[in-house]
């Protein structure tokens, strides 16, 4: 194995493989020991042969520190070539991983013979080119069939219940499973535009709804329920427990970047058409309650997918975002009590936004600017069509303020433009638009008295 400049040769090589779970940074990197591989070495550096045994002492077992972690590594990376290679970084918990780039930038600085090598989801780039100060270079990694056959052939082999499998299931497993999963994902490329710049992403979704599908089955106590859950994957009607999962997976983060994941899987689910990526992030920067919109909270697409755990990609030909999977909008849409009053939320947002002292602002004479007003068109043409399917109090307040001055606000030409298409061509300007959203707004009016 060759490493580095002039032919050198690596001669040692470190595995971390990264686990989700844990309580500190060594939580991150708590495979140090059981999850570590070293190869090269003729053993294992006494001093981290010590550091494990003196922590094993200590009642209940404690894990290292971080700063010995990285001194350790220093002192090995410091006197031969060395290949640090960590799995699954996405993995790590976000406040866990910025301290562990942040060190092995350190370790960078300090052993010119370091070379690291990373595996993750492409939502972290952004984080680690800032971290290592823009010397990693990158390499899109997308599964094959084959790749798809190896991982379910090793993922059952550690099935932790092997009296609920027998022969035949198994083969039944590695047979249809592959193929099943591929047919039930043609149709969310096949709905969108330019669908070939999205080949790789949905080679990578495809495996992840591999993973999400096996996972389901191994959970099951019995023969018979594991083959019942097969045959109903392969029916398409049965993914509810791997986007169960999932979505626990959202809700694990915790705080904002919870709420940020799950209110971008109601905008997908339930907006009357495919949201642009900046329609999507000025939607999730509008404050109920705030009077305008402030630019420096809008928040970042690589944020959106990061915060969302895999199940939502971005189309870039379209720059739309949208779900891994049709039938993920299905489970999100027939299962209301994963979000709270949907539908009354997307019309106080987009009622928030008409009223926002930079919409105000705009003349109704002249054209607006998408680029500064993404999310105007919009707010304009459905905000009637989410207060009709679900009204709040609060809706109808923004409501009354708005078309108080509707006459001379922006949003009155753009939907009046809207109609007049419709009217002279009998298509819709713009896609998902009808005269049903019209009619939502002036049902609307009628809903406040408003003459």
């Amino acid at each position: 194995m060759q490493a580095g400049r002039g032919g050198k040769r690596c001669r040692c090589v470190l595995l971390l493989r990264l686990r989700r779970s844990g309580g500190a940074i060594p939580g991150c990197c708590s495979g140090l020991g059981a999850k570590t591989g070293y190869w090269g070495l003729n053993e294992v550096p006494e001093g981290i042969v010590k550091a494990f045994r003196d922590r094993e002492r200590v009642i209940g077992g404690q894990k290292l520190a971080l700063t010995e972690i990285v001194e350790f590594l220093l002192d090995i990376s410091s006197s031969q070539c060395t290949f640090i290679c960590i799995d699954a970084l996405d993995k790590c918990l976000v406040g866990y991983r910025v301290k562990l780039l942040d060190s092995l930038n350190q370790i960078l600085q300090k052993s010119p013979g370091a070379r690291i090598f990373l595996t993750g989801r492409a939502h972290i780039q952004g984080k680690v080119d800032k971290h290592l100060a823009g010397r990693a270079a990158t390499i899109s990694i997308a599964p094959s069939e084959d790749d798809i056959t190896i991982f379910l052939r090793a993922r059952l082999k550690e099935d932790t219940m092997p009296d609920a499998m027998d022969e035949s299931l198994e083969e039944g497993i590695m047979r249809n499973f592959p193929e099943t999963v591929s047919e039930m994902y043609v149709g969310s490329v096949d709905s969108y535009k330019n669908a070939s710049n999205c080949v790789l992403k949905d080679i990578v979704s495809r495996f992840l709804l591999v993973f999400l599908s096996i996972e389901a089955i191994l959970e099951e106590t019995t023969i018979y329920q594991r083959r019942q859950r097969l045959r109903a994957m392969k029916d398409g009607l049965d993914l509810g427990g791997a986007y169960q999962a999932m979505l626990g997976r959202i809700r694990a983060q915790g705080g904002k970047k919870a709420r940020l994941g799950m209110a971008v899987l109601m905008w997908i689910s339930h907006s009357r058409r495919p949201l642009s990526v900046d329609e999507m992030c000025h939607a999730l920067a509008v404050q109920i309650g705030s009077q305008d919109l402030d630019s420096d909270d809008i928040p970042a697409i690589s944020t959106l997918l990061g915060c969302c755990q895999g199940l939502v990609t971005m189309d870039k030909g379209a720059s739309t975002l949208r779900l891994i999977h049709f039938t993920l909008q299905e489970y999100l849409c027939t299962r209301p009590v994963l979000f709270d009053r949907a539908h009354s939320t997307m019309a106080e947002t987009c009622l928030v936004y008409l009223s926002s002292q930079r919409i105000k602002d705009l003349s109704a004479d002249l054209p607006p600017n998408p680029r500064s007003t993404p999310f105007l068109e919009y707010s304009s043409l459905y905000w009637g069509a989410h207060m009709q399917m679900e009204p709040s109090d609060r809706a109808k307040t923004f409501a009354l303020q708005l078309l108080g001055h509707f006459d001379s606000h922006i949003s009155a030409k753009l939907l009046w433009e809207s109609i007049s298409r419709v009217l002279a061509t009998g298509y819709a300007p713009t896609r998902g638009f009808s005269l049903r959203c019209t009619v939502s707004v002036i049902s609307a009016s009628l809903m406040l008295q408003i003459p």
